[in-house]
């Protein structure tokens, strides 16, 4: 038995000598530093913020990041997957989707806390690639919208290089614009003093403003708001009744539409 071990390493050793001059040599490389950005040639995009070479999109919540990421110190960062309300008892304090189980819908996969009920989206990861956005307001992704007021967003660099913001208001989260000089804003909004970011009134909501302003097809008052919110008589312009109709602008006053729109028996028209 030794013998044979001997003999198996004597073999071993000059397959190795022998085989040694006729390994291929490789030039030595460099690691790749993934370096994103911190020079004039690699700078961040619209939204994001540049931390040890790499770029990080901004945030002011998890729900402006992805589930894969958490909010912290106002940048999305790698973190535990976040699953999303779909049913189920939570733990103290109860929460609006307890017992509401929309696993099994192809269509409308998640809770809405809004609805309390089964919607499309209530995130970006809940969407496509042909339709990225998730209108929150509306629960519905949506294609990518590069100007309209009031868009949905996920986050900061869906609203575009205009210097508009993504926010999470109460029930909705869309692209609001800076406040401009003397804190104006455009019609519909009002500045906010301590964002300094033009937000809507409590009079209207984003949502009702662009379901107006992309002309949103209905069928019900309801489809021109808020999920969960209070609708206008009339919001659902409908041609007669059964007959799908186009959204439009509830207002009180004229400074409260569009500069190409009048305030004429409760909604806005144009002029």
């Amino acid at each position: 038995m030794r013998n044979f071990s001997f003999l198996c390493g004597a073999l071993a050793l000059a397959f190795i000598g022998g085989c040694k001059e006729d390994l291929p040599e490789f030039e030595m490389f460099t690691m790749d530093t993934q370096a994103e950005c911190g020079t004039a040639e690699l700078m961040c995009g619209a939204g994001e913020q540049c931390i040890d070479g790499r770029c990080f999109g901004e945030c002011e919540s998890d729900t402006d990041c992805s589930r894969r990421e958490m909010c912290s110190g106002g940048v999305c960062v790698p973190g535990p997957l976040r699953e999303v309300d779909t049913g189920g008892m939570d733990t103290t304090p109860p929460g609006p989707c307890d017992g509401i189980d929309c696993s099994g819908s192809p269509t409308l996969p998640v809770c809405h806390p809004s609805l309390m009920g089964c919607a499309q989206c209530v995130a970006g990861t809940d969407c496509s690639a042909a339709a990225p956005i998730c209108d929150f307001g509306r629960g519905t992704c949506r294609a990518f919208d590069a100007t309209t007021l009031c868009r949905p967003c996920n986050i900061d660099a869906d609203c575009g290089a205009g210097g508009d913001t993504c926010r999470a208001l109460a029930a909705e989260r869309v692209c609001l614009p800076p406040c401009g000089d003397a804190g104006t804003c455009p019609r519909g909004l009002a500045c906010d003093i301590d964002s300094m970011i033009c937000e809507p009134t409590e009079a209207i909501s984003c949502t009702a403003i662009y379901s107006a302003l992309t002309s949103r097809a209905c069928m019900a008052d309801a489809d021109c708001e808020l999920l969960g919110g209070t609708a206008t008589m009339g919001q659902c312009n409908v041609p007669a009744p059964g007959m799908p109709g186009i959204c439009r602008q509830p207002c009180t006053d004229t400074s409260e539409c569009p500069i190409t729109a009048g305030c004429t028996e409760g909604f806005c028209v144009t002029l």
